[in-house]
């Protein structure tokens, strides 16, 4: 394929999800012995972009799935998405973009160019925090929740990890 490939995962079905720079969101059911090419979810009402950064299943099943523009949740049984964030339209440069995403608690995390920014659904409280002094782009590269809840940020600066509290 000539697809440029941005992140790929693996659910708890065994289904490979793709994520690509340009043409949406795939899914690839290998359970058949082959694989091909099943299900695609492309820019639409969840989805603002075609790029996709980062792909992360909670453990109800469903999946957080970021955009450069935006971060929407995905139910793969009932094939449908909606919309958890998006970004500000001043902010939808190229300068700026979102480049993973993670749900921990009842907070949804977001990495960004400039750093982390949380949402607590809850409280709808809402929090930027820039952990890395830096203006370089790309600053926060990926976004882990491990099984005690500690939330794994990766960065061009190096490997972090806290209690999603301790942010």
């Amino acid at each position: 394929s000539d697809m440029s490939v941005e992140t790929l995962f693996e659910d708890v079905d065994g289904n490979i999800w793709v994520g690509s720079s340009s043409s949406g969101l795939f899914k690839i059911d290998i359970s058949t012995g082959h694989t091909s090419l099943i299900e695609a979810f492309k820019k639409d009402d969840a989805l603002f972009s075609d790029r996709v950064t980062s792909i992360q299943q909670m453990p109800n099943n469903q999946l957080i799935v970021s955009t450069v523009k935006s971060v929407a949740i995905i139910s793969p049984d009932l094939g449908t998405a909606s919309m958890l964030y998006e970004l500000p339209e001043e902010q939808q440069t190229s300068d700026f973009s979102i480049n993973a995403a993670a749900f921990v608690e009842n907070f949804l995390v977001i990495g960004r160019t400039n750093g982390l920014f949380w949402i607590d659904f809850e409280s709808q409280e809402q929090n930027e925090v820039t952990l890395i002094e830096s203006s370089s782009p790309f600053a926060i590269n990926a976004l882990h929740v491990d099984s005690n809840q500690r939330i794994w940020i990766g960065s061009r600066f190096g490997l972090h990890s806290s209690d999603i509290k301790g942010i």
